[in-house]
C-alpha cells in the first residue's frame, strides 16, 4: 500500500505533463506516443498493486447490483478490439440473456484482465473468441485464443500472485492480472478454470451464479 501511494503521485504528474506537451514533428509525436504507452503500462501496474493489497487484506468492498451480463460482455469485447493490434480478430457470441448479482466494474476488470492476457500472447492474424451461454442457473463465459498457449508446468501456478511464466515475461507481465481476475470472480461466488495446449491456444472458463431479473429493468441497466 505504501508503494502504491509513493508511485501514484509522480505517475499522475507525468501523465498531466505529457498531456500538455505538443508534438511539433513526426519524431516528437512518436516519442510522445511511446512515453504515453509506457506510462499507461506503469499506471496499470500501480493500480494492480493497490487492488492486490485490497484483496489480500479483505478490504475491497463490492458495489453489488443486478448486472445484465450480455451488455457487460459486449463492453469487454469492444475494449478488446480497441486494445488489439490491427491484425487481431475479436469475436463475440452471446447465447443467453441473464443477470448476475455483483459489482459490474469489478467483473469488467476481471474479464478485461483475461482478454489482455490473451491479446498479449496472440500471433499475427490471431483470434480471440468471447462467448456467453447459460447452463442451468449459472452463466458460463469463455475466453478462447489461438495463441502460444501455456506450458504444462505453468498451468498449476498461473493464478498465483506475482507468478509469471517465461513466455509472459517478454510481455511486461506483473503476475497480478490473472490472480486479480481469479480473486474477483471468487468474490462473486464464481470460479475460473483454464485449458491450454502449447502452440494451439488457451481457453479460460468463468462460471458465475445467475440471479433472477430485477423488477425494475431500467435500474439494472443504469451503469451502461
Amino acid at each position: 500500500m505504501n508503494i502504491f501511494h509513493d508511485l501514484r503521485n509522480p505517475v499522475f504528474v507525468m501523465k498531466g505533463c505529457l498531456h500538455n506537451i505538443s508534438a511539433e514533428n513526426s519524431t516528437q509525436k512518436r516519442y510522445k506516443e511511446l512515453a504515453e504507452t509506457r506510462l499507461a503500462q506503469l499506471e496499470k501496474m500501480v493500480e494492480d498493486l493497490f487492488l492486490a493489497e485490497k484483496l489480500e487484506t479483505g478490504q475491497l468492498l463490492l458495489c453489488e447490483e443486478h448486472v445484465f451480463l450480455p451488455n457487460l460482455m459486449r463492453t469487454v469485447a469492444d475494449s478488446a478490439r480497441i486494445s488489439a493490434s490491427v491484425n487481431i480478430s475479436v469475436s463475440l457470441f452471446i447465447e443467453t440473456e441473464c443477470f448476475v448479482w455483483g459489482d459490474s466494474l469489478r467483473l469488467l476488470q476481471a474479464f478485461q484482465n483475461l482478454t489482455e492476457n490473451a491479446l498479449s500472447h496472440l500471433p499475427q492474424n490471431g483470434q480471440l473468441t468471447i462467448s456467453l451461454r447459460q447452463e442451468e442457473n449459472h452463466a458460463v463465459c469463455l475466453f478462447t485464443d489461438n495463441g502460444s498457449g501455456i506450458p504444462t508446468e505453468d498451468l498449476p501456478h498461473i493464478f498465483e500472485r506475482y507468478y509469471t511464466s517465461a513466455s509472459s515475461r517478454k510481455n511486461t507481465a506483473t503476475g497480478l492480472g490473472l490472480s486479480i481476475a481469479n480473486e474477483l470472480i471468487r468474490l462473486h461466488g464464481g470460479t475460473i478454470s483454464v485449458q491450454s495446449k502449447p502452440q494451439y491456444g488457451t481457453t479460460f472458463t468463468v462460471i458465475i451464479p445467475c440471479t433472477t431479473p430485477p423488477h425494475d429493468l431500467e435500474e439494472a441497466f443504469r451503469w451502461e
